[in-house]
C-alpha cells in the first residue's frame, strides 16, 4: 500500500502540473509585447487626485498594435474612473473611453493567495484595446482621473539621459523627479490562445537556448521529462 501511495504521489503531482499548463495554454493573449517599456524593479506609484492628467509619448515598436495596458492601484472601497485616450502615429484616434477601475484587494483578502504577478494584490493592469492596427511609430497616451473619482495610484519610471527607464536615486520619488515616464505596456498581433502561439514560443526559447538545444529541442526535452515521470509512477504502481 505504501508503494502504491508513493507511485500515486508523482502521478498526482504531474496531473496538477499538466492542469496548470493546460489553463495557461488556454489563456488568450496577443503574441508580442513591447520591450524595455517598464523597469519592474524600479517603478514607483504616484497618487493622482481627481482631475489629474498625465500624457506620455509611446513608441509603437511593431506593426499591428492591438492592446495597451497600465498598472494602477485604488485604495478604499469605491471604484475609480479614468479616461484613456490614445493617438496613433498618423494622428488617428485609436482609443478614447472612460474606464472603471475596481478597488485593489487587501493583503489579507482570500484571493491574494492566488495572485501570481509582480505587484500581487497591490496593483492591477487595465487593458486598453486599440482600433486600427497601428505601428510602428510614435504615439501618445493620456490618462485623466475623472472628476469626483477617488485617487488612483499610477506608476512611473525615471528616465536616464538617453530616455530609457532607470532606477530612482536615493531620496527620489515620482513627486520629485521631473523626467519620468508613465508605465504603459504595448502588445501586438491578434489575441489568440497560448497554444496557438507555441511555434513562436519555441522559436524564442531556441534563440535563448544553447546551440545544441535549437529547433524543437525545448519541446522534445519537456516531453522526455514528462514521459520519464509518468513511466516511473507507472512502474511503482505495477510493482505493487
Amino acid at each position: 500500500m505504501r508503494r502504491v501511495l508513493c507511485g500515486l504521489g508523482p502521478a498526482l503531482m504531474m496531473a496538477a502540473v499538466l492542469a496548470v499548463a493546460a489553463l495557461a495554454l488556454a489563456k488568450v493573449e496577443p503574441p508580442l509585447r513591447g520591450e524595455d517599456e517598464i523597469r519592474f524593479l524600479g517603478v514607483r506609484a504616484l497618487s493622482a487626485p481627481a482631475g489629474a492628467l498625465f500624457t506620455r509619448p509611446l513608441l509603437l515598436q511593431n506593426r499591428d498594435a492591438t492592446l495597451l495596458d497600465f498598472p494602477y492601484r485604488v485604495e478604499g472601497g469605491r471604484p475609480a474612473r479614468v479616461r484613456v485616450r490614445v493617438v496613433g502615429p498618423d494622428g488617428r484616434l485609436l482609443h478614447d473611453a472612460e474606464h472603471n477601475l475596481p478597488p485593489s484587494q487587501r493583503l489579507d483578502a482570500p484571493r491574494t493567495w492566488f495572485e501570481v504577478s509582480f505587484w500581487g494584490p497591490l496593483a492591477r493592469f487595465e487593458p486598453v484595446p486599440l482600433t486600427g492596427g497601428e505601428g510602428p511609430g510614435p504615439a501618445s497616451v493620456s490618462i485623466q482621473v475623472a472628476p469626483g473619482s477617488p485617487p488612483v495610484d499610477l506608476y512611473f519610471d525615471p528616465l536616464d539621459l538617453l530616455g530609457r527607464p532607470t532606477d530612482y536615486a536615493a531620496g527620489q520619488s515620482p513627486e520629485t523627479v521631473q523626467d519620468r515616464r508613465l508605465a504603459v505596456r504595448s502588445f501586438y498581433g491578434r489575441p489568440q490562445p497560448m497554444i496557438a502561439q507555441a511555434p513562436l514560443i519555441w522559436s524564442r526559447l531556441a534563440a535563448l537556448a544553447p546551440p545544441w538545444l535549437a529547433g524543437p529541442g525545448p519541446a522534445l526535452l519537456t516531453a522526455l521529462l514528462l514521459g520519464l515521470g509518468a513511466a516511473s509512477a507507472w512502474a511503482l504502481v505495477r510493482e505493487e
